[in-house]
């Protein structure tokens, strides 16, 4: 979890009543609000910060600021305040955002990722055009990993966003180039922002009631180069002959700066003086920071105010502006000065302020003032206090950063500095090295009776020897971690941790009961404090406990509520785990079609991050439902694709389960030598492992070699083994699949009471699972066992289910491969993104379901401008055309609004990627996967117009009589709307016209009549339709239904036009009459 923020970081500095409004620059500011990235860019001391605060209090947009400083240039605070920069302006905004910086690997951030989920929850929570300002960027405008960011979220982020960055050096963004190439990218520079001399007279003016000759100002404007900061300094010390004396302190080589900052200074009342010094040195403060470090005699608020009202460049920040922060020039001359002039005090007013730092658990800041100072043991004391909470608040990168610059005897020495270095390298995979300094750690503390920490060292301990294997050493540490934290509030994180590192090496002992007891506590206990990401991951263990117990609906109950936690944070890494798990409980119930669906989309996901032990695990499963369903090539290739990973991976339970499925796959398929070796493999592996767990599973694969190559005593001995170890582990699923297996084996052994008593052991742990597949899968092998038992009053009820079940399971094996085919391929049979509709109705389905979100429904603006751009898809349109179409009578101003506020809506509800903006036009994407009923009507038309088949020509057009669905965007208004229904119902009447035709030609009379009555149910006048029904009536025989459609052709030409039918029309009629 990350740090709490510091509030006044992420709330907009309070606007000074007395500010200078520079209009020329705010102007230019709201002509660059179209641009997605803001830059503005100049030295120190140019009004950048003063700007943007002026400018966020005028702008009629919300406005997120976040102030950065050096402490920042860590990632993952850099991305925590960035996050709360837009908390704060929308409180709906950041859960998931944050819960990703909390779930991201430090070490080796992954920033598409958590850039994909901040821009997701924008997009959900943040429905208008709004600013992020990053006030002073150039301090942490190196970082990679930061810049990396910033890149991917300007990329990314929807158009509603707009990013400022004010910095005094130029960016390097690697997609610079390409972003300006787009347009997407303004600025302001040092050139507009140094101050013009009419501006000049009228700053000098307002703040201090002098007016300036214009000479005056055109000579400050030179000498200062229109440096903010230097007009007001220079304002400040303003006197007789200051021109003069700013221009001899250049040429004898004094700066500007500290010039007029020392003239400033020594005007100074003593106290004043003194206090300016001394509160240098705090990056922000108050007066009750100023009493905690001085003490409460001084007269804090009263200085406080002095300052401010005599303008001495401090910045208000904080809701309420009581708290101040120096510029940052006079910060920096200020604190040259302090050591300049008190050498000796520094060491100790540094040392104070740390201390107070630290009582106040800002240990960055305290972090930076003992470094400063150079006091390795304060260090160490520091790094001891922070480290657990840095741990608690997994800020491992900030915690690996400051271990590993102390002297290697000082951390020799602390026993809880080594526990942390064990806890950091643990976090870097470095197991084998963590469990060196957390052995150095648990012994110092042993020897000293720190309970508390060696509570936290075994704790950590237990968990890095449950990840080498070492699971009897995991839950004695465990055990005595819980003992030790045990009665301590402040210790429940540690029991937590310890209970869970216990539960999980018990699980993979196959002690599922204890298992499950302490990964119950476990949950009870991260749930108590609150810790929302170990609780899912305990989730996702329980599930995988549960699922080993039999308890499939439970299991089930785990895993979901896991994902809904993963999916809310967006960590498709978690995802593709839990769907993993989920699937294979799927394949548990027998439900193979869903499993593959949920093995499909956690197998994307996987890929998509990189994560090929999730990969091979998903592979792995496929391989085995594909086995079941006697897919026996696919089977065979999903987990040569998984052993190709494993060597990779190095994963020793994933390989032991590949020999064993490969096993299983070439016994099925009578080639026993090939499993033989397969299981010589597997035997190697589990041997080296010392599981009983994983010694059943070979011994039931053995067994059931054994069976098939008829060793029956053999078998008995494997499975025997198997089954004990399975039974008191609890594993009832696993328990009933071996006890069938040794019931054929006694009875091929011809000892029938034992195979007779196994079968009813068998049987009885039937009733008690939720899921039976896994059994039905072995039961096919042993139906004759199970038929030999139907008629036991006892165990024949059960023997008949699970036979009547298997022999189901059998014959729906072919039908269960053709219904799974289209699930094989996440790629190939996926529908369109979007699928739009506006024949008959208007209307917009997005992967499959129809759009029904208010910034779609209730936005007739935003549909209008969506079917205008698409019935202009070849060209686009500027915004100036598509005003005068929506918005004809709105000003400029408006029309820049209106149109910004409809094109958000209308992407929030379809997608960002729906209307692209090329050279000033806008364009409905056609390069998407998308689907239009209009351009398939018009593609069908096309088609049957290119082809000389008439049977092709009569299919395609009737497709597209199919297609038409009633008039174009029903609900449309306006001129265009009108000219493009016209258009398109004409097309759609020679359609049907061309038809009928056809259908004439073919001798098909009566369906040619049909599409010339629909025809001239709406379109009374057309001639060319009465004359084909005229024509399909005579070929029917029907002479007074040609009489009578001469007459209706007649009457309605002249009731609704007052013309005669043609003589085209009148030569058919005498033709056929």
């Amino acid at each position: 979890m990350a740090r709490k923020p510091t509030p006044t970081k992420v709330i907009l500095p309070q606007r000074r009543k007395d500010l200078f409004t520079r209009q020329r620059l705010i102007s230019l500011l709201y002509d660059l609000l179209d641009e997605k990235l803001i830059l503005v860019i100049a030295p120190a001391g140019y009004g950048k910060t003063s700007l943007l605060i002026d400018f966020a209090y005028q702008v009629d947009l919300p406005v997120c600021w976040y102030s950065v400083d050096a402490l920042d240039q860590t990632p993952e605070n850099f991305f925590t305040y960035f996050i709360a920069a837009l908390h704060r302006r929308f409180p709906e905004f950041g859960e998931a955002s944050k819960a990703a910086v909390k779930a991201i690997n430090q070490f080796n951030p992954d920033i598409n990722q958590l850039v994909s989920v901040i821009v997701n929850d924008a997009y959900e929570h943040i429905q208008e055009h709004f600013l992020i300002v990053l006030d002073d960027y150039h301090l942490v405008s190196n970082v990679r990993e930061i810049q990396a960011f910033i890149n991917r979220f300007i990329n990314e982020a929807a158009e509603n966003c707009h990013l400022i960055l004010s910095s005094r050096t130029l960016l390097s963004l690697p997609d610079l180039p390409l972003l300006v190439a787009r347009s997407q990218v303004g600025g302001i520079g040092f050139e507009e922002l140094a101050f013009q001399a009419d501006e000049i007279q009228s700053f000098v003016l307002q703040y201090y009631h002098v007016t300036l000759s214009k000479s005056a100002s055109q000579d400050l404007a030179h000498d200062t180069e229109g440096w903010i900061t230097g007009l007001m300094l220079s304002a400040q010390v303003m006197g007789q002959g200051m021109t003069n004396q700013m221009r001899a302190a250049r040429v004898t080589g004094v700066e500007l700066y500290t010039y007029l900052a020392q003239e400033i200074l020594d005007q100074q009342p003593a106290q004043i003086r003194d206090f300016l010094l001394r509160t240098s040195f705090l990056d922000e403060f108050d007066a009750s920071l100023c009493a905690c470090i001085w003490g409460s005699d001084g007269n804090w608020r009263n200085w406080i105010d002095q300052v401010v009202q005599n303008n001495l460049f401090v910045l208000p920040v904080g809701e309420d502006g009581k708290w101040l922060r120096y510029h940052h020039l006079f910060g920096e001359f200020l604190r040259a000065q302090f050591e300049k002039e008190r050498p000796d005090e520094l060491e100790s007013l540094l040392r104070r302020i740390a201390e107070v730092y630290t009582d106040r658990e800002e240990w960055g800041r305290a972090y930076v003032l003992y470094t400063r100072i150079n006091d390795h043991p304060a260090i160490a004391d520091l790094i001891e206090k922070a480290g657990t909470s840095l741990i608690r608040n997994a800020q491992f990168a900030i915690l690996a950063k400051w271990i590993d610059e102390l002297p290697i005897e000082l951390l020799d020495s602390r026993p809880g500095l080594l526990s942390h270095k064990g806890t950091v390298l643990l976090m870097q995979g470095q197991v084998e090295k963590c469990l060196e300094y957390l052995n150095r750690a648990e012994a110092a503390q042993r020897d000293g009776h720190d309970w508390s920490n060696l509570a936290r060292t075994l704790a950590r301990r237990s968990t890095a020897h449950r990840f080498l294997g070492k699971y009897q050493a995991s839950i004695q540490d465990g055990i005595e971690s819980i003992k030790l934290s045990e009665g301590d509030s402040a210790l429940r994180s540690v029991q937590a941790d310890a209970s869970r590192a216990v539960g999980v090496s018990l699980q993979y002992q196959g002690k599922l009961d204890e298992a499950h007891e302490k990964l119950d506590q476990s949950l009870t206990l991260y749930q108590a404090i609150r810790d929302e990401q170990n609780t899912s991951m305990v989730q996702m263990e329980l599930g995988m406990c549960c699922q080993y117990q039999g308890k499939t609906h439970q299991a089930v109950k785990h895993y979901e509520q896991a994902l809904t936690y993963w999916q809310g944070v967006r960590n498709t890494t978690r995802q593709s785990f839990v769907l993993n798990n989920l699937g294979s409980l799927h394949h548990l119930s027998g439900n193979y079609t869903e499993a593959a669906k949920l093995f499909e989309q956690a197998l994307v996901l996987a890929r998509g991050n990189g994560i090929l032990r999730s990969e091979a695990y998903l592979l792995f499963n496929l391989g085995n439902l594909y086995a079941d369903l006697e897919a026996n090539d696919s089977a065979r290739d999903a987990l040569e694709k998984t052993r190709n990973a494993c060597q990779t991976l190095d994963d020793h339970f994933l390989a032991l389960n590949v020999d064993l499925a490969e096993s299983t796959l070439a016994r099925r398929e009578g080639k026993f030598s090939h499993a033989s070796a397969y299981l010589r493999s597997a035997e190697k592996l589990v041997q080296k492992g010392q599981s009983d767990f994983e010694k059943s599973l070979w011994s039931m694969e053995a067994g059931s070699l054994s069976l098939a190559e008829h060793k029956y005593q053999k078998a008995i001995t494997q499975l025997s083994e198997g089954y004990a170890i399975f039974e008191k582990g609890g594993q009832k699923l696993e328990s009933a699949s071996a006890a069938l297996l040794l019931s054929k084996a006694y009875s091929l052994n011809k000892e029938p009471p034992k195979a007779h008593a196994t079968m009813e052991q068998a049987l009885g742990l039937v009733s008690n699972l939720d899921s039976l597949q896994p059994l039905i899968v072995v039961g096919r092998s042993v139906k004759e066992e199970l038929k030999s038992h139907v008629e036991d009053e006892k165990i024949g009820p059960a023997a008949v289910m699970l036979l009547t079940q298997i022999e189901n399971f059998e014959k729906h094996i072919a039908s269960l491969r053709r219904r799974l085919r289209p699930h094989a391929s996440t790629v190939l049979l996926i529908p369109p993104r979007l699928s739009i509709y506006s024949l008959g109705s208007s209307k917009v389905k997005v992967d499959g379901k129809q759009v029904t979100g208010s910034t779609w429904v209730n936005q007739k603006r935003a549909r209008e401008l969506f079917f205008l751009l698409l019935t202009h898809s070849n060209k686009g349109m500027t915004r100036e055309e598509i005003g005068v179409i929506l918005w004809p009578d709105s000003s400029t101003e408006q029309l820049r609004l209106q149109f910004r506020n409809t094109i958000y809506y209308l992407r929030y509800a379809l997608g960002q990627d729906v209307i692209i903006n090329a050279e000033r036009r806008y364009l409905f994407n056609s390069d998407m996967d998308y689907s239009y009923d209009v351009q398939e009507f018009e593609r069908k038309i096309v088609l049957a117009e290119s082809t000389e088949i008439p049977a092709r020509k009569v299919e395609l057009l009737s497709e597209a009589v199919q297609l038409y669905q009633g008039e174009f965007y029903p609900e449309g208004e306006g001129a265009w709307v009108m000219m493009e229904r016209g258009r398109l119902s004409q097309m759609y009447e020679h359609t049907l016209l061309s038809l009928a035709q056809l259908h004439l030609e073919r001798d098909e009379p009566q369906t040619a009549l049909i599409h010339c009555q629909t025809i001239l149910a709406e379109n009374h006048c057309m001639e060319s339709a009465h004359r084909l029904a005229m024509q399909a009536y005579a070929a029917l025989g029907n002479r007074s239904g040609v009489a009578n459609q001469y007459e209706l052709c007649k009457q309605s030409l002249r009731d609704e036009l007052g013309l005669d039918p043609s003589p085209e029309t009148v030569k058919l009629y005498k033709l056929i009459r």
